[in-house]
């Protein structure tokens, strides 16, 4: 048995005050969101068969300007974002992507870089990282491509006290796979969000049954016990689509600089809620509902200064 990674990063009890009386506002119904997600492109150098999102890392179409960017950053800031998820695409082929995420700190907004891991990632000062891993080395690289896996542990090994969550799309291809990824990735990363792969209709992909879904979470609700899984117990322990998922704590950004309101996957399609079990809500709508797991996860291990 491996015990759960301890967090050893300073906590600013600054920002619990800030959170207390932004939830007094929501249960008074305001309405306004805390956490944006900046597609700030849709360049990617990997090509996942499940992404709906990506193209060719060269694909420079509908980008947007650093000045852009900086301008968005402020006034969704205005809006009462504090939290800023930089993803893609891969964030990380923009050159100016340490200016924006300084320009969110400069605004007292905490920063959290979603990359894929192969680059050279600590180059970059995000408040904390998430890494996208699918599994042990054969089941990662089938969907990522060969050496990845080697890549992305390599870069882990070097990441000082840089804070990092681990995020794994489950899918019928490494749904039995789990406990030896978690044993071996435990000592290179603080934490673990699980998400399940989506029906998605323009990408054609096998999800999981509705049985192999809920075996799978009560297996993550038993590994919570040894390893530090975000995913709230509460959604692990409940039906797929019987969670409020409160989506509108969050706004995305598209590549273009759309702002898009709402659930991600209706930025795609029509959404069916009784077939997700996205992460991408979970802790968000856990931390509204005042859940103290949600609450410890998010202010202990991806929050800076607000």
């Amino acid at each position: 048995m491996h015990p759960a990674p301890t967090i050893s990063h300073n906590y600013d009890k600054h920002s619990l005050p800030y959170y207390i009386r932004r939830r007094i506002r929501w249960f008074l119904g305001d309405r306004s969101p805390f956490l944006a997600y900046l597609k700030v492109t849709k360049r990617c150098n990997l090509d996942c068969y499940y992404c709906p999102w990506h193209s060719s890392a060269t694909d420079f179409s509908g980008e947007r300007t650093t000045d852009f960017w900086k301008a968005r950053i402020e006034e969704l800031i205005t809006l009462g974002i504090r939290i800023f998820f930089f993803e893609g695409g891969e964030p990380t082929l923009r050159k100016d992507l340490q200016d924006l995420l300084d320009h969110c700190h400069a605004h007292g907004a905490a920063s959290i870089l979603s990359t894929n891991g192969t680059g050279a990632m600590w180059r970059f000062r995000p408040t904390s990282f998430t890494v996208s891993i699918d599994g042990p080395e054969h089941v990662h690289d089938a969907v990522r491509g060969q050496g990845t896996f080697q890549r992305i542990c390599h870069n882990l090994e070097k990441r000082g006290r840089n804070r990092v969550a681990a995020i794994t799309v489950i899918s019928p291809d490494n749904k039995n796979y789990i406990e030896p990824m978690l044993e071996q990735l435990a000592p290179l990363v603080d934490a673990f969000l699980f998400t399940f792969i989506y029906p998605y209709h323009t990408v054609r992909v096998k999800t999981l049954t509705p049985q192999e879904t809920e075996d799978t979470k009560r297996r993550l609700l038993k590994l919570k016990k040894t390893y530090n899984i975000l995913n709230p117990a509460t959604h692990l322990a409940s039906p797929t689509g019987t969670q409020k998922c409160e989506d509108w704590l969050t706004v995305a950004v598209n590549h273009e600089g759309r702002t898009e309101h709402g659930c991600f996957v209706e930025h795609v399609e029509k959404k069916n809620c009784a077939a997700c079990e996205l992460g991408c809500f979970q802790v968000a709508s856990s931390f509204y509902h005042f859940n103290f797991e949600a609450w410890f996860n998010l202010h202990r291990l991806l929050l800076r200064t607000l």
